[in-house]
């Protein structure tokens, strides 16, 4: 098992966080350390449900794979990600990467005084799928699947793009949202962590600015015509 030194996980007890710890681990690989941040008030019940998968370890809590795996983590039980305390131990902390795994949550100015580079994974084609619930837009649009992983800035989605990665629509597209978008999102981690491994530094290219547009939750209706879309294009051995 490899320590990987520079590399700090901000993690919640989600689905997303746990298929990124455990796909990180059954490739050899381990943040020195982990930040557990349960925030009062996230509403995001949705990503917190133990379904079972094949696709990742979905049915513990997070913290007991982190004890599992003697992997060093703090806990934080905040109302707010901008805490004071989160953010003075984040500037204490010797690693210059931060892979960020917090739903629904958006970093403030003040995370971007500390020279730290944060990682993102994000469920759609950036720079032309900003923003929330991109995977349906991109079924929509594209009749496809798609993860980007970026270095995240003060503007949403805009940040420099170090990978992307195209995926099938799975068979079962009721699992997208808890289980197939979370694996998606940590396979491609895996994939450029395996490739810094190799390489020593992660190879990067701007985002355009004048492409793209940023969207919103998806409507009820739209989610259901992009998932009927979906359904015509489906792999069946998924």
């Amino acid at each position: 098992m490899q320590i990987m030194n520079d590399f700090l996980f901000f993690a919640s007890d989600s689905c997303r966080s746990r298929a990124y710890i455990d796909l990180m681990l059954s490739s050899g690989l381990r943040p020195s350390m982990v930040f557990l941040i349960n925030i009062a008030s996230v509403a995001e019940k949705s990503d917190q449900t133990y379904e079972h998968t094949e696709l990742f370890c979905n049915t513990i809590p997070l913290s007991e794979q982190l004890d599992q795996y003697r992997i060093p983590y703090k806990t934080f039980n905040i109302d707010k990600l901008n805490n004071e305390n989160l953010l003075l131990s984040l500037k204490d902390a010797p690693q210059n990467h931060v892979i960020f795994s917090i739903a629904g949550r958006i970093l403030r100015k003040e995370f971007f005084n500390f020279n730290k580079k944060y990682i993102h994974v994000h469920p759609g084609r950036l720079p032309y799928f900003r923003g929330s619930t991109p995977m349906y837009y991109t079924m929509l649009k594209e009749e496809s699947l798609v993860a980007s992983a970026i270095f995240l800035e003060k503007e949403i989605d805009t940040g420099p793009l170090i990978a992307e990665c195209a995926y099938p629509i799975p068979h079962d597209v009721s699992i997208i949202d808890t289980v197939y978008d979370p694996w998606m999102r940590a396979d491609l981690l895996v994939k450029i962590l395996l490739e810094y491994n190799i390489n020593g530094k992660f190879s990067t290219l701007p985002q355009s600015n004048d492409q793209g547009e940023t969207y919103y939750v998806i409507h009820p209706v739209l989610k259901c015509l992009a998932i009927k879309k979906a359904q015509k294009t489906i792999n069946p051995l998924i």
